[in-house]
C-alpha cells in the first residue's frame, strides 16, 4: 500500500509552509530518510524526507505553493504499477485546479467540461513535432486533447495564440503579489509585535574609547573584530546586571533567564531573520565575534538550523552600517527588549571649557511596556553607555 508524504510540523508555531523545489522527480526511486523537497517555513528552510523506500509519485504541490501542515504532497508507491495508478487518480485533478485558477470563470468551466470528456486512461495521440512544441511552451497535452485523445498542430497553435492574446490584455501598470512564505510570516509577526505597547528611549554614546579599544583588540585577536561586535559584547555584559530586560513574556507568565541568548537581526533578500547566539554571556569578545560572523553568514545563505533561530532572550538590530543615525525597532515577542544601533558620526563636543571633535553614535532601547517601565530601561542605557566609554572595561 502506498505511503503518503505529508508536510510535517517542524515547530510548534508552524501552520503552513511554502514549497521551494522538489529534490526528486516523480517516478524516481527513493530510500527512507532521503530528502524529497525543500520547504520554506516561518523560520528557516527545511527538507521533507521520504517516509519509506519506494517510488515517488503523485506530486500534488508545485514550487511556490503554500501548503498547510500535515497535508499530503506526494506518495511513495511500492512498485511502478501502483505509482502509475496513483498518478492517474491524483495528479490530473490537481493540474486541473491550478489551470482553472488562471482562467476566467467561463473558460474554466469549459476546461473542466473538456477534461471530463477525456478519460484518465486515454493515451494522448500526437506527432513528435506537436509534443516538442507543447513541451517548449509548457502546455499539458491532456488539456488540449479531444475526447479521443488526439492533438493536432492546429489544436495546439490555437491554445498558444489564445494564451498570447490573454497576456497582451494584461495591461495593469501596478502588479500585485499575494504575500507568502517568509514575507507573509514577517508581516504576521510584525503585526503582532506592533500590537504590544512599546516604550522607546535613546542615548548618545561617545565612541572614541571603544574605537581605541577596537584597534588594540584587533592587534590581539585579528581584524575580524568589528565595532558592532564590541557593542554586542557590552550589551550582553550589561544585561547580566539588568535581568528584567533579559526576560520573556508569553502574555501571562514572565520568565527570567540565567543566560543571555542574543538575537542578531539579519537582513536578507527573503526578509529579516534573527539567528541566536546561545549563552553569549559565557563567550569572550573573540568567541562572540566568531559566533556572530558564523550565524550572519549562514543566515544570508539560508543554511541556519531551526534551533539557531529559537530561544532568544534579547535582540540587537544594527542599521548604523547603512548610515542610519537612530531608529526604533519592534520588540521580538516573547522577548521584552530590543536594542537599536545607529551610525557613528563626528560631532563637536565640549571638553574642559573648550571644544573637540569626537565620534559618537546613538543607541535606542525599545521595551514591552507591560513588563518594562521607563526607569529600568533608562538605567540599562546609562550602564551600557558607562561600560562602552570606560577603557578599563575593554582591558582583556
Amino acid at each position: 500500500m502506498a505511503i503518503p508524504v505529508i508536510l510535517p510540523k517542524f515547530n510548534m508555531d508552524m501552520e503552513e509552509g511554502t514549497l521551494i523545489r522538489w529534490l526528486k522527480n516523480s517516478g524516481e526511486r527513493v530510500t527512507q530518510g532521503e530528502p524529497l523537497c525543500e520547504v520554506e517555513t516561518d523560520k528557516v528552510n527545511m527538507e521533507v524526507e521520504a517516509p519509506a523506500d519506494g517510488i515517488l509519485c503523485a506530486l500534488s504541490a508545485r514550487p511556490g505553493d503554500t501548503i498547510p501542515v500535515t497535508s499530503t504532497i506526494a506518495y511513495i508507491a511500492k512498485d511502478e504499477s501502483e505509482a502509475s495508478l496513483l498518478e492517474s487518480k491524483v495528479r490530473e485533478p490537481i493540474a486541473s485546479e491550478v489551470v482553472a485558477e488562471k482562467l476566467p470563470p467561463q473558460e474554466s468551466q469549459q476546461l473542466e467540461q473538456k477534461q471530463e470528456k477525456v478519460d484518465s486512461t486515454t493515451v494522448v495521440k500526437a506527432v513528435p513535432a506537436v509534443r516538442r512544441l507543447a513541451k517548449e511552451q509548457g502546455i499539458d497535452l491532456t488539456e488540449v486533447a479531444g475526447p479521443d485523445g488526439r492533438v493536432t498542430m492546429e489544436m495546439l497553435m490555437a491554445v498558444i495564440e489564445k494564451r498570447k492574446v490573454q497576456e497582451q490584455q494584461i495591461t495593469k501598470e501596478v502588479s500585485s503579489t499575494k504575500l507568502a512564505g517568509t514575507r507573509k510570516t514577517i508581516a504576521d509577526r510584525m503585526s503582532k509585535a506592533a500590537s504590544i505597547p512599546h516604550i522607546s528611549l535613546f542615548i548618545e554614546i561617545n565612541a572614541d574609547t571603544m574605537l581605541k579599544a577596537l584597534d588594540q583588540l584587533r592587534a590581539k585577536y585579528g581584524r575580524s573584530l568589528s565595532l558592532f561586535t564590541l557593542i554586542c559584547y557590552a550589551t550582553v555584559q550589561t544585561l547580566q546586571q539588568h535581568r528584567l530586560l533579559n526576560s520573556t513574556f508569553d502574555g501571562e507568565s514572565l520568565a527570567s533567564h540565567d543566560h543571555v541568548n542574543l538575537g542578531i537581526a539579519v537582513a536578507r533578500e527573503q526578509g529579516l531573520i534573527v539567528p541566536v547566539v546561545k549563552q553569549a554571556d559565557l563567550q569572550d569578545v573573540k568567541k562572540l565575534s566568531e559566533s556572530i560572523a558564523n550565524l550572519v553568514e549562514r543566515a544570508r545563505s539560508n543554511q541556519l538550523l531551526l534551533e539557531e533561530v529559537q530561544e532568544g532572550t534579547f535582540t540587537v538590530s544594527n542599521l548604523g552600517n547603512v548610515g542610519v543615525e537612530y531608529f526604533t525597532a519592534l520588540v521580538n515577542p516573547p522577548q521584552v527588549g530590543i536594542l537599536s544601533v545607529g551610525a557613528v558620526r563626528e560631532q563637536v563636543v565640549p571638553v574642559l571649557g573648550g571644544y573637540a571633535v569626537s565620534r559618537v553614535f546613538k543607541v535606542g532601547i525599545n521595551c514591552d511596556h507591560r513588563i518594562v517601565d521607563g526607569e529600568p530601561a533608562a538605567r540599562f542605557l546609562k550602564d551600557l553607555k558607562s561600560k562602552i566609554e570606560d577603557m578599563s572595561f575593554w582591558i582583556m
